[in-house]
């Protein structure tokens, strides 16, 4: 493009290279992440049932390239597609990258496994984000950390806090300031760019000072020595964080929460920028047009913040700016919270057996075309 360009290693299909305005994007290659650092949950496990876990370590430092194919659409879109066998863990990689006109870049891979590999412990993609980007806004759960089996207590909604403060150092190092159900994260720097990553739907995310490497190794707080850059993990998930107990096998997370399928897809957005706002609705996952436009009638499900005539004036604004010719009517019955917990959650821990119930009497009798479940005003 002309403000963008990309580049990747032909030894290794690493996305090195990713430049706005002549300004570099990237600090470190954009590269698959199957490892954590070690959580104190995680040590009596490794011990009491000496699982092969630690081979995803360096899974993808002995993978063989074995396909990198380029095409050039003729709308201008360019699609690379790369594959990587990962002999040590018995399992194989593609990604595919689609770079838009504008210098969207759309990242999908998928990971598949056989009976031979080992347990996974996350699957996603890291990167070295320059230093100059030091605010970041989101839309996930939050403000405080948490995990796929530790999140109940942090609230779905937009927070924005300095980069630095999405790291929490512990006093033994290991696995820290993962975000969970993502569905964007905007970074800023002083100099107005932004970094946007858009969720295809939802992603988990997590940012230090420090390598991985240099996290997994330390000890102590000040053996975490800055890298200049900063780290960023962007995740399809990684495992539970346990703790039934301390000490046992029993300190692993619950089967539910251990990454057990055999094939993962990923996918997720780069949208650079030097625009301030906000992601507009269709940045925080594709709208389907076609379906909006030959709607008739919409009806949201939410809770006490989105029961108002505001949320129905913002969303209606919103689509207006997305260039739709026809505007179906908006709906918003303000259902209680739990109803949308009940459809979002199925493992809830607070059952609730009226939800559905509820939910079909309601349909029944706005019948409407599509039905959202939101939570919150963002």
């Amino acid at each position: 493009g002309d403000n963008f360009e990309v580049s990747l290693d032909k030894k290794s299909g690493l996305l090195d290279s990713y430049l706005l305005t002549g300004e570099s994007l990237l600090a470190a290659p954009l590269k698959p992440n199957f490892w954590r650092a070690i959580t104190d949950n995680d040590v009596p496990g490794i011990h009491v049932r000496k699982r092969p876990r630690d081979r995803w370590k360096t899974a993808f430092d002995h993978a063989n390239l074995h396909d990198l194919e380029v095409v050039e659409h003729t709308t201008g879109q360019i699609e690379i597609s790369t594959k990587h066998e990962l002999p040590t863990v018995s399992a194989n990689l593609s990604t595919v990258y689609k770079l838009h006109a504008n210098g969207r870049l759309h990242v999908q891979t998928q990971l598949d496994l056989t009976e031979e590999s080992p347990p996974l412990p996350r699957f996603g993609m890291t990167m070295g984000l320059p230093s100059e980007f030091d605010q970041a806004t989101f839309y996930g759960r939050g403000p405080h950390e948490n995990y796929w089996d530790r999140k109940t207590g942090a609230a779905l909604g937009q927070y924005q806090m300095p980069l630095e403060a999405v790291a929490f150092d512990y006093v033994r190092p290991q696995e820290n300031g993962n975000r969970e159900d993502c569905r964007w994260l905007q970074l800023s720097s002083a100099k107005g760019r932004q970094l946007r990553v858009i969720g295809q739907p939802n992603f988990s995310f997590s940012a230090w000072p420090y390598t991985l490497e240099t996290l997994d190794t330390a000890r102590h707080t000040t053996d975490l020595t800055p890298e200049g850059y900063t780290t960023l993990n962007i995740d399809y998930r990684q495992r539970g964080v346990g703790g039934d107990d301390s000490w046992s096998f029993r300190a692993e997370p619950l089967p539910k929460y251990q990454l057990t399928e055999k094939q993962y897809v990923f996918s997720f957005q780069f949208v650079p920028t030097t625009d301030s706002a906000q992601p507009q609705v269709e940045e925080t996952g594709d709208i389907n047009r076609e379906a909006i436009e030959r709607a008739r009638r919409i009806v949201f499900l939410g809770d006490s913040n989105t029961h108002n005539g505001e949320f129905i004036s913002m969303i209606e604004a919103r689509l207006r700016r997305s260039g739709l010719q026809h505007l179906p009517e908006l709906i918003n019955l303000g259902l209680a919270s739990e109803t949308c917990s009940g459809l979002s959650e199925p493992d809830h821990p607070f059952p609730r057996p009226n939800v559905h119930d509820r939910l079909q009497r309601v349909l029944s009798a706005t019948k409407p075309d599509i039905v959202v479940a939101c939570y919150g005003m963002n």
